[in-house]
């Protein structure tokens, strides 16, 4: 997202496949937001302010109300269509309320929030599309001391079956990640001076009956390659990958492996000092983190 060409290419993509507001969550996105959800039962934590960053239809919010039903929750995203309630003028002076449920169009880097005003974010495959170090460093300005950062991401990994196939297509238009792994992730954590980072990843296996339902699932996250084109050239560009990948076809469909990575770490608590100063003591990432 570094040249205002490529957001709208984003915002185009992600109003052309991702779900409407209050629409069924695509399954990728539901199957690893559930996986990411588990995370939350090895953590003591009653937030009193819920931020979802990347809502996307909702699916996040409803689930995050139903773990936490007495949490002011607040959906941002960067595509207004997208957010699953109406957007409320006043938001900010419910913000205290309860189980309270209020979207916000803004940009996950620039939020409109002060600073320690949230115990809980969420962030569900948002990373592959913004700037880890930027997004890091927004989440620790809002989170209190305490607070926990929960997200998922996708790593490198991702889809090494289709990545030979994609070869066949034109330049610009393969359109996969850019996915980081997980020992960046790690370090950006530490930068943010956020506190006991823990990164896990597994493999997620699909077998798909068809292509064009795996690029359906891929275009409503994001990291796809470009709709199939119109032009003769592009059109044979398109078999040729095609018959590349249906070389890999087995008995159960085209193999396809998603690298998932969890996260999670904490806004340290500050350590005051008998002349008042506040120290902030931020653990380095471990050496070798946790893994599934």
């Amino acid at each position: 997202m570094d040249t205002p060409r490529e957001i709208l290419r984003l915002r185009r993509g992600f109003l052309r496949h991702s779900p409407r507001a209050n629409a069924p969550s695509p399954f990728l996105s539901r199957e690893i937001g559930t996986r990411l959800l588990t995370r939350l039962a090895y953590v003591t934590l009653a937030p009193r302010r819920l931020l979802d960053l990347g809502a996307g239809g909702g699916w996040s919010g409803v689930a995050l109300q139903h773990r936490f039903p007495d949490t002011a929750l607040l959906e941002v995203d960067w595509v207004p269509e997208l957010l699953p309630v109406p957007v409320e003028r006043a938001w900010w002076a419910k913000w205290r309320q309860p189980a309270a449920r209020f979207s916000l169009a803004a940009s996950a880097l620039q939020l409109p929030l002060v600073r320690h005003s949230v115990d809980l974010v969420w962030a569900h495959l948002l990373l592959p599309w913004t700037p880890m170090d930027q997004l890091f460093a927004e989440v620790e300005r809002v989170l209190a001391p305490g607070g926990l950062f929960l997200f998922s991401t996708l790593g490198p990994d991702t889809l090494r079956e289709l990545r030979p196939a994609l070869s066949e297509l034109p330049e610009g238009t393969q359109r996969l990640g850019p996915f980081s792994d997980m020992h960046d992730l790690g370090d950006a954590l530490v930068r943010a001076r956020m506190a006991d980072p823990v990164m896990e990843r597994e493999d997620l296996h699909i077998d798909y009956p068809d292509l064009n339902l795996l690029l359906q699932d891929l275009r409503a996250l994001g990291p796809a390659p470009a709709p199939r084109p119109v032009s003769p050239v592009g059109k044979q560009a398109w078999q040729r990958m095609t018959r590349a990948y249906e070389g890999q076809r087995s008995a159960t469909g085209f193999p396809t492996t998603l690298e998932v990575i969890y996260g999670q770490a904490w806004k340290p608590q500050p350590r005051t000092l008998p002349d008042g100063r506040a120290v902030i003591e931020v653990r380095p990432v471990p050496q070798a983190p946790i893994g599934l």
